[in-house]
């Protein structure tokens, strides 16, 4: 009997196999080996099932989202200009007179950029010629979109950006506010330290700077300094000095 039975169960040329394995479960070909699921598990050599098993909770890890390994980071205030004014709807508008009583020219030189998928806008009148406003009110709305709009980033396996990582010299990150480069590597800096929820050292980490150099970076803007410790004050952390 104990002969009959195994004659069965592996027998394939009397369709017993595949009877026994479609009660128990499934029976199933991969890489030209005959996989047969007596019980509903499957039985996979060599580790497969903790391979599906691993990848499972790596997803659940990271949020069920798949990482790249050429995935870049990207913000829209760390955009070519170019690029940038192409998202953008653009508004003249007269100016008025200036201050101390000065007279302006009576002229459409004032500029709004309005940032079409965030509703973000930078605006600016103060100049002369149109031209300048231009360029005044776009790096005013790359300062707004590094404060007000957040990118995902993971918060402990960001990559850093190809600028973050030129402009960092070992752990220091020294930039003039008034550099093209600091819109948009407030902008990274902000996304960082919001995914660790305000944990300002912890960013810190991950971006390879001291805590005291991201939080320089980050004091340099009024209104980048408000919303961080607006966020830690919420979370009972102490804010930045």
């Amino acid at each position: 009997m104990k002969h009959h039975r195994n004659k069965k169960f592996s027998g394939e040329k009397h369709g017993e196999g595949t009877s026994r394995a479609a009660k128990g479960g499934s029976a199933k070909r991969d890489g030209g080996e005959r996989r047969v699921n007596q019980f509903g598990g499957a039985a996979d050599p060599g580790g497969a099932e903790q391979a599906r098993q691993f990848k499972a909770d790596m997803e659940v890890l990271f949020g069920k989202q798949k990482r790249k390994k050429d995935a870049k980071y990207a913000h829209p205030a760390a955009l070519d200009p170019e690029v940038l004014l192409k998202n953008c709807t653009v508004d003249f508008g007269r100016s008025g007179g200036g201050p101390g009583g000065q007279h302006r020219n009576k002229v459409e030189t004032g500029v709004t950029l309005m940032h079409t998928p965030t509703g973000i806008s930078g605006h600016a009148d103060e100049r002369r010629k149109q031209f300048e406003n231009r360029q005044v009110a776009l790096r005013r709305l790359r300062l707004k979109l590094a404060i007000g709009h957040r990118e995902f980033v993971h918060p402990k396996f960001h990559q850093q950006s190809e600028l973050w990582a030129r402009r960092r010299q070992g752990e220091k990150m020294s930039v003039n506010p008034a550099h093209a480069d600091y819109p948009s590597l407030l902008a990274e800096a902000l996304d960082v330290i919001v995914a660790r929820k305000f944990d300002v050292a912890g960013a810190a980490g991950v971006l390879g700077v001291t805590m005291s150099q991201l939080a320089k970076l980050v004091r340099h803007e009024k209104q980048a300094m408000v919303m961080v410790n607006k966020g830690r004050e919420e979370r009972g952390l102490p804010g930045l000095k």
